[in-house]
């Protein structure tokens, strides 16, 4: 098996397998904005989607990311959507691989790895944006091109919020180039690229913005630590002891590969959403301490390596169908509430809205103007008040029925499987009005439904 043939066939595989259904719980909440942004060809500055936080300050940094949703729905519907995140993962892949010094199947590899760990946080969603911005990073970094790492560093910084960690990339490459060069324009150049970031509807918080967001996602699952009975754990540690070991054999590397390396790796560890950015990143500096031992194995046995590649893209295409649903477009109904937010417009449900966390942005999407959200995947805009709250209220610690009566909400919309579901089924006050494999609606008693 040539490794062309190779490279074409994991980037089919890596576009068919990445489409998939929507299922992310923000891809609502990024097409709202998206689409009010085309609408009106303004940024807005404050939130007027929700009640818990109306009229407060919120710097739309993904702003320019969600036009492109927005665009891609209007020209190709929810399909288009489902496609897209295949397509942007193929591309990253194709960059990444044309941005490797060594060109064998270590590459490879770890591309199949860092794919793995990224099947796990795929949506329609701008951080996968931001990992075709990594892919085009390496690309440019490879290539030399200074003004374009420039140029792509201003896109990325009105596209997400993860641009500081490119700044820091880009920044990282011509401190060491100026290390092995001593030409000072190159701290010329470094500044540059930690400086042109600011240029976006955040300024310069847009550097601090993860820790300002950080308090108030501990809760969401995506920013915690994968378990050790999930799969992506056991890929991720693999992957890192594959690097450290790899380093270690080497018979010299640079100061600077063991600080990106460790680096990286430790951003890597900080999440279960951090671990794909960090590997994407890493796989450079896999394939090239990993070139020798490889091709020299590869030149002794030359099927074993292409063999174990393609058994491994079978395993996860398989893995993909059946789990994700790789190569489907549409809604699924199994992870976003449409059934249950039909009946409430359907039924003109009046009245404040209790919704449940992961809802929010598909209310956005579908049922605002009629029914704002109590919140959303915007963590930021309702730290810590409203956010605090939801998090009572979600799991039913004491003083949720304080909660609600203090919002004076009529309606709750939530996961079956939360406890407050349980313990408004026992509540005299609330009547449970529709049920769904997915989601409940609980109405507060006297609270009327016009179309009842």
């Amino acid at each position: 098996m040539s490794r062309s043939f190779f490279l074409g066939l994991m980037l089919l595989v890596l576009l068919v397998g990445f489409t998939r259904p929507l299922g992310s719980y923000d891809t609502g909440l990024h097409l709202r904005l998206g689409e009010e942004i085309l609408s009106t060809l303004t940024v807005t500055d404050v939130d007027f989607h929700s009640f818990t936080a109306n009229g407060k300050p919120y710097a739309a940094h993904e702003w320019l990311s969600e036009c492109l949703m927005a665009l891609v729905h209007r020209a190709f519907g929810v399909p288009g959507l489902c496609v897209l995140p295949g397509v942007l993962v193929a591309l990253t892949a194709l960059l990444i691989h044309r941005s490797l010094r060594a060109d064998g199947w270590g590459g490879f590899a770890a591309l199949l790895f860092a794919a793995a760990l990224a099947s796990f946080h795929s949506s329609a969603r701008p951080h996968v944006l931001a990992w075709l911005f990594l892919g085009i990073l390496l690309f440019l970094q490879r290539r030399g091109s200074t003004w374009g790492l420039l140029g792509l560093l201003w896109v990325w910084a009105n596209c997400h919020a993860s641009v500081p960690l490119g700044a820091l990339l880009a920044a990282f490459g011509f401190l060491e180039r100026f290390v092995a060069c001593r030409k000072i324009e190159s701290l010329g150049w470094a500044t540059a690229m930690l400086l042109v970031p600011i240029f976006n509807p955040y300024g310069i918080r847009i550097y601090i913005h993860v820790m300002e967001i950080r308090p108030g996602v501990v809760w969401v699952e995506e920013w915690q630590h994968w378990p050790m009975s999930h799969p992506g754990f056991w890929i991720w540690a693999v992957y890192a002891l594959t690097l450290v070991t790899g380093l270690l054999l080497s018979r010299w590397r640079s100061p600077f590969d063991w600080t990106r390396a460790l680096a990286l790796l430790a951003l890597g560890s900080t999440a279960s959403r951090q671990a794909p950015v960090a590997a994407l990143l890493l796989v450079p500096l896999q394939a090239e301490v990993w070139s020798g031992p490889l091709e020299r194995l590869s030149a002794r046995m030359p099927s074993l390596l292409p063999g174990l590649l393609a058994a491994g893209v079978a395993a996860g295409s398989i893995f993909l169908v059946r789990h994700d649903g790789a190569g489907r477009v549409g809604v699924n109904e199994k992870r976003l509430p449409v059934a249950s937010t039909r009946f409430l417009l359907e039924k003109e449900v009046q009245g404040p809205l209790f919704n449940d966390y992961n809802f929010g942005g598909y209310l956005l999407w579908k049922a605002w103007p009629q029914h704002k959200v109590f919140l959303d995947g915007r963590t930021d805009l309702y730290w810590p008040q409203p956010l605090q709250d939801a998090r009572i209220v979600h799991f039913a610690r004491p003083g949720w029925q304080a909660i609600l009566d203090r919002y004076a909400i009529a309606c709750v919309m939530i996961q079956k499987n939360r406890p407050l579901a349980a313990s408004l089924t026992k509540d005299p006050g609330w009547d449970l009005i529709y049920e769904d494999p997915l989601a409940v609606l609980f109405l507060r008693k006297g609270t009327p439904i016009p179309l009842s």
